[in-house]
């Protein structure tokens, strides 16, 4: 069984962990994408420009603007953030990254932001400050379970989220 990690797992190994569960039958599927893959150095303007599709409306002029940044493998990581923090910058908003990554770095915010040095997204290259931070603020509840939904606090403060 491949992991997706590249790490394979032997099938005695998932059959002893299953014990005595009966497994159903299982194939193997594969995803393809068929895509027209975007030149690396187009990457920073197609970013910036799927920026310009946003609304921004509500968020004043030199506004702070909150940019998300996951661990979650997107390739040319550092290059779209730096594309969607060079446009936010030119229609004069203040752009500043946050992790967007739960448990990534072990949880802490010296953690996580050596999560997003090692993905390549720094304040350098991207151009911006980042604000790591494990400070959340409860910006809600879940209706079913009455479970509290919480976001970063830096987020929370500026004046739109991306």
């Amino acid at each position: 069984m491949d992991t997706g990690s590249g790490l394979a797992v032997p099938e005695k190994t998932v059959l002893a962990a299953c014990g005595d569960v009966e497994l159903p039958r299982m194939g193997l599927v594969e995803q393809v994408w068929e895509t027209d893959p975007i030149p690396t150095d187009e990457l920073p303007d197609r970013a910036g420009a799927a920026v310009e599709s946003l609304r921004f409306a509500g968020v004043p002029d030199g506004g702070e603007v909150a940019v998300g940044v996951g661990s979650r493998g997107i390739a040319n990581l550092s290059t779209v953030v730096a594309g969607v923090v060079g446009r936010l910058d030119e229609l004069g908003y203040e752009p500043f990254v946050f992790p967007a990554m739960g448990s990534h770095g072990g949880a802490t915010a010296e953690g996580q932001r050596e999560m997003l040095a090692s993905l390549g997204v720094t304040e350098e290259s991207v151009g911006c400050p980042i604000r790591s931070s494990m400070d959340v603020v409860e910006v809600g509840r879940t209706d079913e379970r009455d479970v509290p939904v919480v976001a970063a606090a830096d987020a929370v403060a500026a004046d739109a989220i991306l």
